[in-house]
């Protein structure tokens, strides 16, 4: 599923004294800067607070976005933002500008599609990894993996290597990681642990869950 492309509308700041950024965040606007290979300098610029709030709550923080300055657009991602000890409340974001060319370093979350035959027996799905690490072009990167578990039963091990990524797609996270095992819903743990994981699995699973 390709990304959902999300537009930001943003004012160039000329001028970053204390008391103006104070009077800014007041109105709602959020001190930024934008930066990256792919332009010559930063900008400094303000967005709408809760324009960054709502696409953090809905998208999360690899999202793809273009941010619209004066009518020249900018592709980014946000790589950082900072809340004030004071209230809390979101202080500062940074943004990375890429280019079309260059690879980023992201997380897309994966979405289960269908429900297995092992739950149909009264088994249950047991996620380890609700996403993967993955590398490419920012056109490149989904919004979501798509895994349909309509065919797995029960005793059903999904590895990272197991995933059809897009073509141009390079997985990061471990090939041999766990994402999920389809289990009874009485399974019990043995020496090799869940459902006939090997026990450096199980010891995996276990520590994402500690």
């Amino acid at each position: 599923m390709k990304k959902e492309q999300v537009l930001i509308s943003a004012e160039e700041r000329q001028i970053s004294t204390k008391a103006i950024l104070n009077s800014a965040r007041k109105n709602g606007l959020l001190p930024a800067c934008i930066y990256g290979k792919s332009i010559k300098q930063n900008i400094n610029i303000f967005v709408k607070e809760n324009e960054i709030i709502k696409i953090l709550e809905k998208y999360g923080e690899s999202h793809p976005l273009t941010i619209n300055i004066k009518n020249k657009k900018i592709d980014v991602i946000i790589k950082d933002f900072q809340y004030s000890i004071v209230n809390n409340k979101m202080s500062h974001v940074d943004f990375y500008a890429v280019s079309s060319s260059e690879k980023i370093k992201t997380h897309v979350p994966l979405h289960f599609i269908g429900h297995s035959k092992g739950e149909k027996v009264g088994g249950i799905v047991e996620k380890f990894h609700l996403s993967v690490e993955v590398e490419g072009n920012l056109k490149d990167i989904p919004e979501s993996i798509e895994i349909n578990i309509e065919n797995m039963d029960i005793g059903t091990r999904f590895h990272a290597s197991d995933l059809k990524l897009p073509e141009n797609l390079h997985l990061l996270t471990n090939p041999q990681e766990v994402l999920f095992i389809i289990a009874g819903k009485k399974a019990t743990e043995t020496q090799t642990g869940p459902a006939g994981m090997t026990a450096e699995e199980a010891e995996k699973a276990k520590e994402i869950f500690d």
